[in-house]
């Protein structure tokens, strides 16, 4: 397994502990050295340029929260896609534009680092151009999702990289969302909060009594037990 832009380093450990050969590649030198040194895994410190590993090299690999920073998104998919083995697999994980468009305030949507902003559609279609299809088994999971699982495109297929439609429906999500007019209020936000909150606490309890229950509380916030 390959982690492009292992950060600091979660998911390889992860995979490490599960048993699986992980190693990752972070151009960060802080973070790349944290790796190595607090959990000893198997992380360069590189950029994705000149290539760095050998064609057909992993059976998967993870790009999570990696292209958006990129400057050649279908260039760099394509790239990492010949790291793969054959029938090997491809996660790619960005930003979701149309639920930024829909939750985020007025102009606090775009990131500084993001040179490019994906929604499900277009993430797909850059997929498509970088000669990538999307992995079937995972399709309905990741249906109308900026989280999708990549596999090598069959030959003969002809992807669809134009949608007018999709086109005007981002236009205006984003014009709305200038004027003010599609984030959620920060009330609503809150209470969102609130009630995974709670709902995490009476998990914890696990149908306890409501003793039981007022003390996973307490010691969730590190207040004093009843």
């Amino acid at each position: 397994m390959l982690d492009v832009g292992a950060g600091s380093g979660e998911f390889l450990f992860l995979a490490r502990a599960l048993g699986k050969t992980a190693q990752g590649i972070e151009p960060n030198e802080a973070y790349a050295a944290f790796c190595r040194e607090e959990y000893g895994l198997n992380v360069r410190t590189a950029l994705l340029e000149p290539p760095v590993f050998e064609e057909g090299s992993f059976d998967f690999i993870r790009l999570n929260h990696v292209l958006e920073h990129l400057n050649d998104p279908v260039k760099y998919l394509a790239m990492i896609a010949r790291w793969l083995k054959p029938g090997g697999v491809f996660y790619v994980e960005v930003p979701d534009i149309e639920a930024y468009c829909r939750s985020k305030s007025k102009g606090g949507m775009f990131h500084y680092g993001h040179i490019y902003n994906f929604s499900p559609w277009t993430l797909r279609a850059a997929a498509w151009l970088a000669g990538l299809q999307e992995y079937a088994p995972t399709a309905q999971r990741c249906a109308n999702s900026t989280g999708v699982f990549f596999i090598h495109a069959e030959e003969g297929q002809a992807p669809r990289t134009e949608n007018t439609d999709h086109a005007r429906m981002l236009e205006e999500l984003l014009r709305v969302h200038a004027q003010g007019g599609s984030a959620q209020p920060r009330a609503a936000k809150m209470l969102r909060k609130f009630a995974v909150r709670v709902d995490e606490f009476f998990n914890i309890a696990g149908g306890k009594s409501y003793s039981d229950i007022g003390n996973a509380v307490a010691r969730k916030l590190s207040l004093p037990a009843a």
